[in-house]
């Protein structure tokens, strides 16, 4: 299956995500290779069939502007859908993950997934 990139702007943001898309096809060669896991000391693990495993995050830039992305992979750990987006103004780190995590998960639902799985380095997000 091929990868769906999000863009919003400009044609720049399309080099990032194709640069983005890179990366975690990257990432998932390296968390396959069992003679690389012990240096990264983790290992990010597929959803079972029928689920999608979504990936966001949020960055904080301190100039005005706050970067929000994430990446939704199926069982194989296939990127399928990769998404990010630039907004202006500045606000809190737990506030800007939230914000990654909905919209990607809203970008999920308008592809149609919708057995979904979060994942998220923010703790707080994904707390009850």
């Amino acid at each position: 299956m091929g990868v769906a990139a999000i863009c919003y702007t400009s044609s720049q943001e399309c080099v990032e995500m194709r640069l983005a898309i890179s990366r975690a096809q990257w990432f998932k060669s390296v968390t396959t290779n069992p003679n690389l896991l012990n240096v990264y000391r983790f290992q990010w693990a597929a959803p079972s069939v029928g689920l999608f495993k979504l990936n966001s995050d949020a960055s904080c830039c301190g100039d005005g502007v706050t970067g929000l992305g994430g990446v939704v992979r199926d069982c194989n750990g296939d990127v399928l859908v990769a998404t990010c987006l630039k907004i202006q103004g500045e606000m809190g780190v737990n506030v800007a993950e939230a914000m990654a995590a909905r919209h990607l998960v809203v970008i999920s639902i308008d592809w149609g997934f919708n057995k979904l799985i979060l994942e998220s380095d923010c703790r707080l997000i994904l707390v009850r």
